[in-house]
């Protein structure tokens, strides 16, 4: 926002309960005195991150507060789309944090308009893609309210996460991390995503022991091979579907969440008989994470590319198109040619 901009009055700010947004909070408070400022949180999956986030955010200086369970939404009407699309980035990275900020951003406004808020804010820095699919979704919706974004502030002084660790100490702020452990992790249902510490140098191994959160390290994992069969029905992963439904929406769990035994919640319900059994005897699974498990979007795309996984001369075609050819023209370049 600029200098130029009128002071908010009522600020929506996407708050994840995580270092940046725990600290910004109170930042916004004394920036903007007066100001009235309300925390949303969307439910993504994060497994028990969200405990106690409420009272957590008004004790950082929140006048109100609002988790929303997105789940649902998410799982059917973003991340499934784009497991169809095969999309990843570099073939590996699953896009959980770049599928999940527009739903946010778009609940956020929902809010903001409910409540009467005048503008809505994020944690994002001023240097990645955050911060545009935030506003681009703040913009594409509501271009009326304002945007506040502390990193593109002048006097937004926290500009790493050595002096927002300060900050929070200096200001009793609860905070998930400290100067030891200091990790920025995002999580949902489709992925988590690291960065950090030494994740930040290329010549440098992560300590996988201390930021892994899903998994564990190879040499922890079982010495046990383990079949998962996953059955589609138009590009959508329709068994382990029914299963994800079980977990979230009977049982209340994470599907990644992992018991004692080192069962997955998803695989322990991919069963219908066994999640309707677990059901009626009111089964709960534990989230200790004791042994490794692939995780459900990486479980979906392995299947899904093992089973279409492009031949060169494929990519090749989709390439031409690209470039403007006609499909008869991109088919040319391809080893079968055209299609009946």
């Amino acid at each position: 926002m600029s200098a130029a901009s009128s002071s908010p009055k009522k600020i929506v700010l996407a708050y994840s309960g995580g270092l940046d947004t725990s600290v910004i909070l109170p930042w916004l408070k004394s920036r903007y005195p007066g100001v009235k400022l309300y925390a949303f949180a969307a439910e993504l999956g994060q497994g028990d991150e969200l405990e106690a986030i409420e009272d957590k955010a008004r004790k950082s200086g929140a006048d109100g507060v609002l988790v929303k369970d997105l789940r649902k939404e998410f799982a059917e009407e973003y991340c499934f789309p784009m497991l169809r699309a095969h999309a990843t980035y570099e073939q590996d990275y699953l896009l959980g944090t770049s599928i999940a900020r527009p739903l946010i951003a778009k609940h956020q406004v929902l809010y903001a308009q409910k409540i009467g808020a005048d503008a809505v804010g994020h944690g994002a820095t001023g240097k990645g893609n955050d911060q545009v699919r935030f506003e681009l979704t703040y913009m594409a919706l509501a271009p009326e309210l304002k945007i506040v974004a502390p990193w593109k502030d002048p006097g937004f002084e926290l500009r790493d996460r050595e002096s927002a660790v300060e900050y929070a100490q200096k200001h009793n702020i609860p905070i998930p991390v400290s100067k030891k452990k200091i990790y920025s992790q995002d999580r949902n249902l489709w992925h988590i995503s690291h960065e950090g510490a030494e994740i930040e140098h290329p010549d440098a191994e992560p300590n996988w022991e201390a930021c892994l959160t899903m998994v564990v390290p190879p040499e922890r994992a079982p010495n046990e091979a383990e079949t998962v069969t996953v059955e589609f029905e138009a590009g959508t992963p329709a068994d382990l579907l029914a299963a994800v439904k079980v977990c979230v929406e009977e049982l209340h769990i994470d599907p990644n969440a992992v018991n004692d035994q080192g069962d997955a919640a998803l695989h322990v319900a991919h069963s219908g008989d066994i999640a309707r059994y677990l059901v009626a005897h009111g089964a709960r699974v534990d989230t200790k994470n004791k042994r490794g498990q692939t995780p459900l979007a990486i479980a979906f795309l392995r299947k899904d590319r093992s089973d279409r996984q492009l031949r060169p001369d494929v990519v090749a075609a989709l390439r031409e198109l690209d470039n403007g050819a006609t499909p008869a023209e991109a088919l040319k370049v391809t080893n079968s040619g055209p299609q009946p």
